[in-house]
């Protein structure tokens, strides 16, 4: 149910705002939205069902205004007057998916063990730009050892070292 209404209200915003010619400008209000997903205390402010519709709107309005756009803003009291508020950071996730599907943008995630050089991204971006236009994402997972996991929509290339090490006890049936 939630990849539904998630899918309808994002679908809704981004020809509202395909329509207006503010494409970017909601992309940049999701973005912003998407970095407090992890705040507990945001979190918890959107999920809470005690907490009253006015409340609510009215802490968002405080803490968003001036930071995000007034379509966005309307976007969110609408939310929360159908009581959809819950599904605020799957409708973000869902707006920027079908931006980057209209933009033709690809996001690839590299994983490494430590922050790769900007060279590094510059060459792995060029290796892909046959697909589309390439945005990298960079994860730090200290597991894979060294080496690199590139993950390109339904593809992974995995050149890690923890991967090799899997291989060869596989093949010696370790």
């Amino acid at each position: 149910m939630n990849n539904k209404v998630s899918y309808r209200y994002a679908r809704g915003l981004f020809q509202l705002a395909k329509d207006q010619g503010l494409l970017k400008d909601i992309l940049s209000d999701c973005q912003l939205i998407l970095k407090h997903e992890q705040n507990k205390e945001f979190s918890d402010l959107v999920m809470n069902p005690t907490l009253s519709k006015e409340k609510k709107q009215k802490i968002f309005m405080e803490a968003f205004k001036g930071q995000v756009s007034i379509k966005f803003l309307d976007f969110f009291k609408l939310l929360i007057t159908k009581g959809r508020e819950t599904h605020l950071f799957s409708i973000t996730k869902t707006y920027i998916m079908l931006y980057n599907k209209l933009k033709s943008i690809i996001v690839t995630e590299v994983v490494s063990a430590t922050p790769l050089e900007n060279n590094v991204l510059k060459m792995i971006k060029e290796k892909f730009t046959s697909l589309g236009e390439i945005e990298i994402t960079q994860t730090i997972d200290k597991n894979i050892v060294g080496g690199i996991i590139v993950k390109v929509g339904d593809l992974q290339y995995d050149l890690s070292i923890r991967n090799q090490i899997n291989s060869v006890k596989r093949a010696f049936k370790i």
